[in-house]
């Protein structure tokens, strides 16, 4: 009797395609490189990180690279007070230190502000000073650059004149602020202002080409100053016909046009301030604000004993705004 061999009661193993969607990710990758490709090959646009460093946004600033080349000894400052030099000087802060200057440093007449980038360029411009006979009005609608290698100092943009200089008005740049992140020079302007009209405008100036990217019409500013909170980067400016100090939430290749200004306080509001004008705006490591508060009404002051008020805030970052911390007079 023979066995007979038992048939499988199961069915032959087959393949089975995969449902995994491996021909959709390829896909998706190829576009991805094509995208990237094709983005590499379009005209180079400022790109400029999301989240800023806390605090001054002028951090990069380096002295100028030809103090080595003269031998300056640190520590140093930029003087634009005109009682060493007329013009621009480098003093060295040390007891007997000198006081430097290039020839081309009085050109220009005397300067006022001033602002410095990472590479070690200064950027001033000229403002009148005392008398309106000893100051070019057809030289206050320019800024000047301080090469940071060479030190000649030479005409970075001018400025249609919109409006003549004259007694009543002779000013015409009052502020300059250097922001690392956009590459950006901010420079404020009066020109054509008067008691009853606000005509000054703030402008954003692209170092590298002298190209205005934009401006903002109707502000009389003097002090300006550039500072990354937790959450944004403002422009700080001190108003020159108030007492007040105001923020523009700028764009994210430092826009000015964003937004609209916002008020910050009131020297005068502050235990122990004045009426004074926000001429100078300076930020500090750990959240600290100074702001130099003059006497401003558009017109020269012939006095040579003029004396200055500077303010003292810290930044709080529970709320954003700035608490006081102290008042104290200077004498220039």
């Amino acid at each position: 009797m023979s066995k007979k061999k038992n048939k499988s009661t199961t069915s032959p193993k087959t393949k089975t395609k995969s449902t995994f969607p491996w021909k959709i990710i390829l896909m998706g990758v190829i576009i991805g490189v094509l995208v990237g490709a094709w983005g590499l090959l379009q005209p180079h646009k400022k790109r400029v990180p999301d989240h800023f460093p806390f605090g001054a946004a002028d951090y990069c600033k380096q002295l100028p690279e030809y103090i080595k080349t003269y031998h300056l000894r640190q520590p140093l400052y930029i003087d634009l007070s005109q009682t060493r030099a007329r013009g621009l000087a480098i003093v060295e802060a040390s007891k007997n230190g000198k006081v430097f200057q290039l020839p081309t440093w009085d050109d220009a007449g005397a300067l006022g502000p001033y602002a410095l980038d990472e590479h070690g360029n200064i950027y001033a411009a000229p403002v009148p000073y005392v008398s309106i006979d000893q100051f070019k009005p057809e030289d206050q609608s320019k800024i000047y650059k301080v090469d940071t290698k060479s030190g000649k100092m030479e005409v970075f943009k001018e400025l249609p004149v919109q409006h003549p200089s004259d007694a009543s008005n002779p000013f015409n740049f009052l502020g300059l602020s250097y922001d690392c992140d956009t590459k950006s020079l901010y420079a404020s302007t009066v020109n054509g202002s008067d008691f009853e009209n606000e005509r000054g405008r703030i402008l954003q100036i692209d170092v590298h080409s002298g190209k205005i990217l934009d401006k903002k019409e109707g502000i009389d500013a003097i002090g300006l100053a550039v500072f990354n909170d937790k959450v944004a980067k403002y422009l700080y400016y001190g108003s020159a016909r108030t007492s007040d100090i105001y923020r523009i939430k700028l764009g994210p290749a430092g826009e000015i046009t964003a937004s609209e200004p916002e008020f910050v306080l009131s020297l005068s509001a502050v235990q122990g301030g004045s009426t004074d004008k926000c001429h100078r705006i300076r930020f500090f490591k750990g959240g600290v604000m100074e702001l130099k508060g003059i006497d401003f009404n558009y017109t020269l002051h012939a006095e040579s004993d003029v004396r200055r008020n500077i303010y003292r805030f810290k930044y709080n970052p529970n709320n954003g705004k700035w608490d006081f911390v102290s008042v104290q007079r200077q004498k220039r």
